[in-house]
């Protein structure tokens, strides 16, 4: 039996009562065989206050401020422990137990946690669990916390087991954190599963990849193909169709160990499967859209021979996280997609071939216009514009050389040299006659790059006003090009400086006084530019590093800081800086720029909900020049290093202009 008073009634009686008193708890005029209630209205003579508000309120209403109480998520429910949720409001009042435990919708969400020393507490639980959630569609989590050996305990596991299985013509959702040995014991006929997630706790199986790389796990294999995992008893229990859930979130698992079928399939979470199980899930899941594969290992994998590659007809979303970009490079020689639209990499080791990302862009009919390179590791400059030029219709580009060290055969100052050279397009009337034009994403719409050192930062610093194709003469008033038809259609520019290690404590590079006049300028004319520095303050100078504004995200001892700028033509009227110093002309670019301080990259880096600020000295309180939608004057508090000018030591104005 339960030792935890919060699980069981005061009466130590684990079922629901049988009748309910009108003259007490009157639920309504007819209830079911176990006490649940039918009606629409309380009808109540309370004892406590809080008893007496709710017998007022429709039972309809009272039942969903309860379920709005309650995580919709199972997995949130992981870190509560026995006590959280449900639990909790049954405590309030024998008014709240009976309404809590006599709605089985409450109870959808079926999350039961498993230790070796709380083993018969869980299987109680489930027991009460699953008859509270009676025929509704439940969802259901199970999880083991902790790394323990279960190798004494598998016939108690399996009491467990007989009863969780014993609802799975319910099952909408079935989520399995276990080691393997205990996840075959999970069967059943779950005709009705919508989203199928099996993760092998098994060795550090629930690990996955830090922050800044990934993590190696030589133990982390997938079980053997002769095991038995969760659905593969359906067959044997004469069951003639199979699940077909449309999600699915697979680590370290077999495929050919999960008895299903994935027709229905639109979107797949896999992390260290086998390529071959990969190719299998092409061919079998025609309808899947999204798909979203991370491989850690780094071992050495059995790669096939390609005698034709998988075609797919409806992937749009392909995000790829490897450790090894020999991974990539055999799996690009066998796929093809004729409507990919949307490509993430991310390869740490070894360079990405070009060839093998060019081949899948020629046999793939639709054009990508999404795309994402994340740890550009020994690429050199040619064959990152070999890459580009192989997605001439790309609308958005983001670029984030590599996180572990700086790479000598790649500098940024070549890609902006060619985006700035090619930032006017060839002039419509001038198409079928042959042109010396370097066409070089022509309709790139937004662009995001990642600087990892100050170094990189400043050999494109000054070039960022170019690459708008914008005259940039502050003199000329003859107007500006922005929405003419031969300019790239860039409009969005968005640059994050985030150090690597060994300029984790070297403060922020920023812009010099002519490229803010410039940017300021693009600004106006309808350009968007936002710009996130981050850096970690020394200790000692910085005292109390958890202090968090907008402007400062703290992660540890860590201070990132984000400035946006946001202009529209009718926004800000220009001016003539010639004659202000130097701090005239960047406290009037600060309070010029039409925008707002920018909460958008918070990531895994801060909450939005934290309170604290900057101090007073750290920070300039700054009218921003415009007003919201709703008439209020915008204010921002900068920080006054926000923009140093540094990059004077390593350009001169004339080299720009």
């Amino acid at each position: 039996m339960l030792e935890d008073a919060s699980l069981v009634d005061p009466d130590r009686q684990l079922d629901l009562p049988s009748t309910t008193s009108r003259s007490t708890v009157g639920l309504g005029t007819t209830s079911d065989s176990i006490g649940r209630p039918n009606a629409v209205a309380l009808d109540v003579h309370p004892i406590g206050g809080s008893d007496n508000l709710v017998a007022k309120i429709p039972l309809e209403l009272v039942t969903a401020i309860f379920a709005s109480c309650l995580h919709e998520e199972p997995s949130e429910y992981k870190d509560q422990g026995l006590k959280k949720g449900l639990w909790t409001l049954r405590l309030v009042s024998k008014q709240w137990r009976d309404i809590v435990e006599g709605t089985p919708s409450l109870w959808k969400h079926v999350s039961i946690p498993l230790t070796v020393e709380s083993l018969e507490q869980s299987i109680d639980m489930a027991e009460i669990w699953i008859d509270r959630a009676g025929n509704r569609p439940s969802e259901m989590h199970i999880y083991a916390l902790g790394d323990e050996v279960w190798d004494g305990h598998l016939e108690q596991f399996k009491r467990f087991a007989r009863i969780v299985n014993a609802s799975s013509l319910h099952w909408t959702v079935l989520r399995l954190d276990l080691p393997t040995v205990l996840m075959e014991m999970i069967a059943g006929q779950p005709t009705n599963l919508q989203e199928l997630i099996h993760m092998n706790s098994t060795e550090h199986g629930a690990d996955f990849f830090d922050r800044y790389f990934l993590v190696r796990y030589s133990d982390r294999e997938p079980p053997p193909p002769g095991h038995s995992l969760a659905l593969a008893n359906v067959a044997a229990a004469g069951v003639t169709s199979m699940p077909a859930p449309k999600t699915l979130c697979l680590d370290s698992i077999y495929l050919s160990s999960i008895r299903a079928s994935w027709f229905n399939l639109n979107e797949a979470n896999l992390q260290d499967i086998s390529v071959k199980d990969l190719l299998k899930m092409l061919r079998e899941a025609p309808l899947m859209t999204k798909l979203c594969l991370i491989e850690s290992r780094r071992g050495v994998f059995p790669y096939p021979d390609w005698s034709s590659p998988v075609f797919h007809t409806s992937l749009r979303m392909f995000s790829i996280r490897v450790a090894h970009a020999r991974y990539l490079d055999t799996l690009f020689a066998g796929i093809a997609s004729t409507r990919l639209d949307e490509l993430k990499l991310s390869a740490i080791y070894r360079v990405i071939d070009p060839s093998s990302f060019t081949g899948l862009m020629q046999r793939s009919s639709w054009p990508l216009t999404k795309l994402d390179l994340d740890g550009l590791h020994g690429i050199n400059n040619d064959d990152l514009f070999r890459v580009l030029k192989s997605v001439p219709r790309l609308k958005e580009l983001r670029i984030a050389p590599n996180r572990l060290d700086s790479n000598a055969r790649y500098t940024v100052k070549p890609l902006f040299e060619r985006l700035s050279r090619t930032s006017l397009r060839r002039p419509p009337q001038f198409q079928n006659i042959a042109y010396s034009f370097d066409m070089f994403l022509p309709v790139l719409e937004s662009f995001e790059y990642v600087s990892r050192s100050p170094i990189d930062w400043h050999k494109f610093g000054k070039r960022v006003p170019d690459i708008f194709g914008i005259e940039k003469r502050l003199d000329r008033q003859s107007g500006n090009n922005f929405n003419d038809e031969s300019r790239r259609p860039l409009k969005i520019l968005r640059l994050v400086y985030e150090p690597c290690n060994m300029y984790y404590f070297t403060p922020p590079p920023g812009f010099g006084s002519t490229t803010k006049a410039l940017i300021r300028q693009i600004v106006r004319y309808g350009a968007q530019i936002e710009v996130v520095l981050k850096h970690a303050e020394d200790s000692e100078q910085s005292g109390d590093s958890s202090s968090d504004t907008e402007l400062s995200y703290t992660d540890s001892s860590t201070d990132y800081e984000s400035e946006s700028a946001t202009g529209s033509e009718n926004g800000l009227e220009s001016g003539d800086d010639d004659d202000k110093s130097e701090d005239e002309d960047e406290s009037e670019y600060c309070s010029e720029l039409d925008g707002f301080i920018s909460d958008s990259y918070m990531g895994d880096y801060g909450s939005d909900d934290d309170d604290s600020s900057l101090g007073d000295d750290d920070c300039n309180p700054v009218n921003l020049g415009f007003s919201d939608q709703i008439g209020r004057p915008v204010v921002a508090f900068l920080p006054k290093d926000m923009f140093d000018d540094v990059e004077n030591s390593y350009y001169t104005d004339s080299e720009v202009e």
